[in-house]
């Protein structure tokens, strides 16, 4: 599983496409449109209901969090 050194919280959604297929190569950036922790942000994309995921996110004190281990495709970018 990798995850960031840089992240300092993880909450694992179980929203994902599956596994990737191709390594990384770009970084889709993706705005919640809220005033939001790492913490709030991870129980969102925890709900299976939410039907959202990404593998990181940054929080308004700039700390960072982990939400799909970069293994896994993120529901934020619909794209291989």
């Amino acid at each position: 599983m990798t995850v960031s050194s840089l992240s300092s919280v993880g909450i694992i959604s179980p929203n994902t496409s599956g596994l990737r297929t191709a390594p990384v190569s770009k970084v889709t950036v993706h705005h919640m449109a809220g005033d939001l922790t790492v913490e709030q942000c991870g129980s969102i994309f925890k709900s299976a209901s939410r039907q959202a995921s990404s593998n990181y996110g940054i929080g308004t004190d700039g700390r960072i969090g982990c939400y799909l281990p970069e293994e896994y495709h993120p529901w934020t970018s619909s794209s291989y």
